[in-house]
């Protein structure tokens, strides 16, 4: 997202006002601007390795059946938040590091940890079954920020947390050949306890101590 004014009036919330880039304080840049951009981005992977079990009571008529499973789960999460201003009368095309300034923050979450769930379906017909898979689990979190602004501040700080994660996915599944089917689903993931770069803005940058 970009915003941009000629009458050179864009400010920012930032206190940047004692940080300075070759004797000039970045307010200079960022209060009275001509061109602010802003961006935010968030991408995920997911590995899992579990062992499945049959329920013991079997459905007589075949209309439902169940099983259960436990396993190691990694989960990956990393979100980048980037904010950049241009000084009034100048561009960011210009490439000038005289006249623009960039905050960086990036955020990563490692997610380690074992989880429970099941599957539960339902059959409607020979071929046409619904079906709901539930899993939840307790993770240690590996946290890792970076902020780097205007090559002034080069932060790096790193946490280990406890995470909450719960999944549910629900679908359906045609059956075309005994060897072969098609499905579709829905997937839907909460999770408690991951940073997020927004989270990571600082009010102020005169405290490294205090970004970390």
């Amino acid at each position: 997202m970009a915003v941009r004014s000629d009458l050179n009036d864009i400010s920012s919330r930032l206190d940047t006002q004692t940080t300075f880039y070759q004797g000039v304080p970045l307010s200079d840049i960022y209060n009275n601007s001509h061109e602010q951009r802003i961006s935010r981005s968030n991408d995920f992977q997911n590995l899992e390795l579990n062992l499945w079990q049959q329920a013991l009571q079997v459905d007589p008529g075949a209309r439902y059946g169940m099983s259960f499973f436990s396993g190691f789960r990694y989960f990956r999460y990393r979100d980048t938040f980037e904010y950049g201003a241009v000084q009034a009368g100048a561009e960011f095309s210009d490439n000038d590091p005289n006249t623009q300034s960039w905050y960086h923050i990036r955020v990563h979450n490692h997610l380690i940890g074992w989880q429970l769930g099941g599957r539960f379906q339902a059959y409607v017909g020979q071929r046409l079954r619904f079906f709901a898979v539930p899993r939840a689990g307790v993770f240690a979190n590996a946290i890792t920020q970076q902020q780097d602004l205007c090559m002034v501040i080069d932060l790096h700080s790193s946490k280990t947390d406890v995470t909450l994660l719960g999944q549910i996915e629900l679908g359906a599944a045609y059956q075309i050949f005994d060897c072969c089917s098609i499905f579709a689903s829905y997937r839907a993931i909460a999770v408690g306890g991951v940073a997020n770069a927004d989270d990571q803005v600082a009010r102020t940058f005169t405290s490294q101590p205090d970004m970390a």
